[in-house]
C-alpha cells in the first residue's frame, strides 16, 4: 500500500522516511520519550525487532535516540513531511566538519563516561559492567570500551575473579 519506504544515505546522515501519519494520539515529542507500541509500519518494525533495535514496549525510538548519545551523534531529527514520517540520523552536528568534529564530540563522550565509571568504582569496587552501563546511562559495550581503555592507561584494575572479583582504581 502507498510508497515504499524510503531510505538516502549521504556522507553527514542517513535519512529514512516512510508514508502515512503518526497514529492517532501519538506527537513527534511523544517519540522521544516513553510511549505506547504501535507500529504505523509493521514490515519496517519487524526488521528494526530482528535487528534489535525495537521491542514491544515502544522504546524503538528511544533506543535509536540513546544509541545516537552513546556514540557521540547528535540527536535524530524526526518530523512529518511529504505526508510521511522521516528521522535523520547525523553523524554530527549539521554544518559541523565530519571528521574532526566527530572525533573530539566521541573523545569528550567517552572522557566523561570513563569519568562516570570511575567515580562509580570508587563508589562501589564490585560494581558489575551491567550496573555500570545502567549508571552511566551507556551500552554495556561501550562501558566495556571504556574499560579497556582506563586498564590500557593503568588508572584501572581488576582483582580476583569476574564474579566475586572487584576493581582498583589507580589514583595519580
Amino acid at each position: 500500500m502507498g510508497a515504499t519506504i524510503q531510505m538516502r544515505v549521504y556522507d553527514d546522515r542517513l535519512s529514512i522516511w516512510n508514508e502515512g501519519a503518526l497514529p492517532y494520539g501519538l506527537s513527534l515529542e511523544d517519540l522521544k520519550k516513553e510511549h505506547s507500541s504501535r507500529p504505523r509500519n509493521p514490515l519496517l518494525a519487524n526488521a528494526c525487532f530482528l535487528g534489535g533495535y525495537i521491542d514491544a514496549w515502544g522504546r524503538g525510538t528511544l533506543k535509536i535516540i540513546n544509541a545516537c548519545k552513546d556514540a557521540g551523534m547528535p540527536e535524530p531529527e524526526i518530523v512529518e513531511k511529504n505526508g510521511g514520517v522521516s528521522m535523520t540520523l547525523f553523524v554530527q552536528s549539521p554544518g559541523s566538519n565530519v571528521e574532526k568534529g566527530s572525533e573530539k564530540t566521541s573523545e569528550k563522550t567517552s572522557e566523561k563516561t570513563s569519568e562516570k565509571i570511575i567515580n562509580a568504582i570508587l563508589s562501589n569496587p564490585q560494581i558489575t559492567i551491567s550496573e555500570l552501563s545502567e549508571l552511566t546511562g551507556v551500552t554495556t559495550r561501550s562501558v566495556e570500551r571504556n574499560i579497556e581503555s582506563l586498564r590500557k592507561l593503568e588508572k584501572l584494575k581488576r582483582v580476583g575473579p569476574d564474579k566475586g572479583g572487584y576493581w582498583e582504581v589507580a589514583i595519580d
